[in-house]
């Protein structure tokens, strides 16, 4: 390095240039003892555990090791945190993954991985990379007739044609699913299957059967408690509140908030609070709503999740004009509006227009608040919610 020359050699150029000049069976060889001697050595607890270990076993050439790595350490809520810098690695090892067809257990866990990636690739907002991923489990389970990993191949499949409103498509994966998982008797994965169904009846505006379904979704014991319950308790909380009966969904989101801070479900307390400061302004408790919308906004944009954090701030400005407090409304659209990135959502997209609509209206803009409502008119009657 001389530096009044100017002249520089980073070290990780050197080490990528020496990387590079040794043969490629020696390398493979090299990474492969150093993945088994740091696996006698680390702690599984380590944080680096996970990450070394497969980026070692995948360069040295075990890659259905390296995947069994990365399918542990993506698993419950770390997932989503090491989703960005995983999926690429899985992608490319799956694909690479060697099985023959008839071996189910290669073909099992060449399926998990698929759905895995299908799931990360969900949470980093990318629905048609999940999508992709979803429907190449589906056919390899189709293909090699795994019964067992088809019904949540189908049901998964159904949660993505939903989110994009694809209302055909979503109800033909979910009966699938049902029929396949009453047929095996999988009781969780009927249960999940109905609350599908019941969010898609939801938006489609059919009460009575959205009521039903998620009534069903919460027979399954295990959904008796934790993040299940909690979703089953927003999920009759909405329907109730879009039926006019705040009193009912105010007791299922009071449920919904106490069970979300109880079980320490960091990413579901704004979604519980800002629900329960909408319902709240229908009882006149505008300090409360105030309070409780204050906190989800704070709370939602802490988390590293871009759908929670819009859906959260649009609550938020929502809510914010209901209580006359036009400049924070403003702020809050503004913000909605600098997050940048497709609007995945078309409905959220419909909301944000409204809302927008309405603020416009509010400070006397009536040219900008008619194309805003007009928009978010368009936007529903385009993915036909009423």
């Amino acid at each position: 390095r001389e530096k009044d020359e100017n002249i520089t050699f980073e070290h990780s150029k050197v080490r990528e240039l020496v990387y590079d000049l040794i043969e490629p069976d020696r390398r493979s060889a090299m990474h492969l003892s150093a993945a088994r001697c740091l696996e006698s050595h680390l702690q599984a607890d380590s944080p680096s555990y996970h990450g070394v270990l497969s980026h070692h076993y995948l360069r040295g050439g075990d890659t259905r090791k390296a995947l069994e790595l990365m399918l542990q350490m993506t698993e419950g809520p770390r997932g989503v945190l090491a989703a960005e810098g995983v999926v690429e690695l899985m992608a490319s090892g799956v694909e690479s993954l060697g099985w023959a067809p008839g071996d189910k257990g290669a073909a099992e866990f060449k399926a998990r991985v698929y759905m895995r990636l299908g799931d990360l690739l969900e949470s980093l907002e990318d629905l048609d990379g999940s999508l992709a991923h979803y429907q190449r489990a589906a056919n390899l389970c189709e293909t090699e007739g795994l019964q067992t990993f088809l019904p949540p191949a189908y049901r998964r499949l159904g949660d993505l044609m939903l989110r994009s409103y694809r209302w055909d498509h979503a109800t033909d994966y979910y009966l699938r699913a049902l029929h396949l998982a009453k047929r095996g008797d999988a009781t969780v994965e009927i249960a999940q299957v109905f609350r599908g169904l019941g969010r898609m009846y939801h938006l489609k505006g059919d009460y009575p059967r959205a009521i039903e379904c998620y009534l069903k979704y919460l027979e399954a014991p295990s959904h008796s408690k934790g993040r299940p319950y909690f979703l089953g308790m927003v999920g009759l909380g909405d329907v109730y509140k879009d039926l006019g009966d705040f009193n009912q969904a105010l007791v299922y989101y009071k449920v919904a908030v106490k069970t979300s801070e109880e079980y320490g479900l960091p990413s579901d307390i704004p979604l519980a609070y800002i629900r329960m400061a909408r319902v709240l302004l229908h009882f006149n408790e505008m300090s409360d709503s105030e309070r409780m919308c204050e906190w989800a906004y704070t709370l939602a944009k802490e988390l590293n999740r871009p759908h929670l954090t819009r859906e959260v701030t649009i609550h938020f400005a929502e809510t914010m004009l209901d209580l006359g407090i036009i400049k924070r409304a403003e702020e809050s659209l503004q913000e909605f509006s600098d997050q940048g990135g497709p609007m995945e959502d078309r409905l959220l997209e419909a909301i944000f227009k409204r809302v927008s609509g309405i603020l416009y209206s509010r400070i006397r803009d009536n040219d900008r608040a008619a194309r805003n409502l007009a928009a978010s008119v368009s936007i529903l009657e385009d993915i036909q919610i009423p």
